[in-house]
């Protein structure tokens, strides 16, 4: 008996002997740090509730203000009263800026979105605004007369531009009443073709012509309490249409 437990235990010794011998020619290396950290950030990509970081511009996009200009950068033929559309724009940033200066940060960012095509739909645009000022029933009102303003820079309302206009209200739940008294009101002013003013001497005087009559109305595009805008747009559709003046400085040929 007692040899039997003799060679047990010497079987065991060999068979733990040879173990530890494969072990030491092939050791289980704990992974480094660095392994560790790509293998943990992998696996958050790999997440399905992982959310990439939005960058400064989609963050910006997602607000009020950069929803509100992505729409109006929508505005149909927009390249034919440019000039009126940017002194209108820059004085709505003005506005803005001058009430939030703690939005100081997306001030270029707002400028851009000016004149930016948004990769976004209109519907989309619309509804996303809706979304963010849902218990503001006055400011989606009063934003949709801003957009009547830039349709009728050029003193004409277009079919593509009423279409424009009637997405953007559908879709931010205006009353008809509501809209249609604003919209009658605008096309009531310029049914009659606008009569020209004295040609402007320089494009240089005719943008400071807009600037001045734009900046000294007082109207707050941004307050709901702030007056119509029928008469700023009237006076901003004269000024735009008004030609510059043909340079008279060359000389006949002569006979």
């Amino acid at each position: 008996m007692e040899y039997l437990l003799l060679i047990i235990a010497a079987g065991v010794v060999f068979y733990l002997y040879q173990s530890l011998k494969e072990y030491l020619k092939n050791p289980i290396e704990p992974r480094s740090k660095k392994e560790k950290a790509e293998k943990l950030e992998y696996d958050l990509k790999e997440d399905p509730y992982y959310v990439t970081p939005k960058t400064q511009e989609e963050q910006f996009g997602a607000t009020e203000l950069g929803v509100c200009l992505a729409i109006c950068a929508k505005t149909p033929n927009r390249a034919r009263m440019q000039e009126g559309y940017d002194v209108l724009m820059d004085h709505l940033l003005e506005q803005y800026f001058s009430n939030n200066p703690l939005e100081e940060k997306y001030k270029d960012l707002a400028k851009q979105a000016c004149g930016k095509e948004d990769t976004r739909g209109l519907i989309a645009l619309a509804k996303e605004f809706l979304t963010l000022s849902y218990a503001e029933y006055k400011k989606r009102l009063k934003f949709v007369e801003f957009l009547l303003l830039l349709g009728y820079l050029d003193g004409v309302l277009d079919n593509e531009e009423k279409e424009y206009l009637l997405d953007v209200a559908a879709n931010l739940e205006l009353d008809n009443q509501d809209f249609n008294a604003l919209y009658d009101a605008y096309a009531e002013k310029f049914a009659k073709e606008i009569p020209a003013l004295p040609d402007f001497e320089s494009e240089e005087a005719k943008l400071l012509a807009l600037q001045t009559r734009v900046r000294g109305s007082n109207s707050n595009f941004l307050d709901v309490k702030s007056r119509d805008f029928l008469s700023l747009a009237y006076d901003c559709a004269q000024i735009c249409k008004t030609p510059i003046q043909e340079s008279n400085s060359s000389l006949d040929n002569p006979a």
